[in-house]
């Protein structure tokens, strides 16, 4: 006989408990609750003069962790469908220092220049679809919608001194996640998401002889959250 793993032992028990001691309380309704991340980011950059690439190429790859506040509603019909809403605000703690490459020499060098990534803040606006089961205690779910991150970017040279950005980047987000109803008012939430801002093209000003750099953003996010349910 094949034996079971432990988390597949835990969860079977967190339901069948939940099952017999909260008959009752389903997922349907409004909630509030705070999420521990984990984000992985790459933002990926290159000069460009005069509108052309200047083959100095930039990557960083900021990690790091984060806390966040979620507001949302949830609404299942049917016993089984489930529909909600959800309003999240993260604060992050994640940063990279990387140093750029100059392409145009053969081989390709590191140059003098430093490039800071720091993501700051985090907005989400979304919706989500799934399907409840459990007697509406657990449900399996896809989400998606509107994403804005706040990203310090900082450029440094030895002739020109830093510059900083600090500008809100607009995007999309899309994710899968699970809830599970753990006590009369209290859910386990674990999600996943992608998120992507684009190509945006930052004015250095006095920096980097006055190029503008054309960066894109995106980030791969782990979120384990409890829920209060109203």
């Amino acid at each position: 006989m094949k034996k079971k793993s432990f988390p597949t032992i835990l969860f079977a028990s967190l339901i069948t408990v939940s099952t017999s001691l909260y008959a009752e309380n389903t997922l349907d309704g409004y909630y509030i609750g705070l999420d521990l991340s984990s984000l992985t980011g790459d933002d990926e950059g290159s000069k460009k003069v005069s509108g052309v690439s200047d083959r100095f190429d930039f990557e960083a790859k900021p990690k790091g962790y984060g806390l966040g506040l979620t507001l949302g509603y949830d609404a299942i019909f049917s016993d089984h469908f489930l529909m909600g809403i959800e309003l999240a605000g993260f604060g992050y703690n994640v940063d990279e220092t990387t140093t750029p490459i100059n392409y145009n020499n053969d081989p390709p060098t590191l140059t003098t220049c430093t490039y800071i990534t720091d993501l700051k803040y985090k907005f989400e606006a979304k919706l989500k679809a799934g399907y409840a089961f459990n007697e509406k205690k657990s449900s399996i779910y896809v989400t998606g919608g509107y994403s804005a991150a706040k990203i310090d970017r900082t450029y440094t040279t030895v002739s020109s001194g830093n510059f900083t950005n600090d500008d809100w980047n607009q995007g999309y987000v899309l994710g899968i996640g699970t809830e599970h109803l753990l006590s009369d008012k209290l859910a386990l939430k674990i999600e996943h998401t992608h998120s992507s801002y684009g190509t945006e093209d930052i004015n250095t000003n006095a920096a980097w002889a006055n190029s503008v750099q054309e960066i894109d953003f995106y980030d791969d996010t782990t979120h384990i959250g409890l829920q209060y349910r109203f």
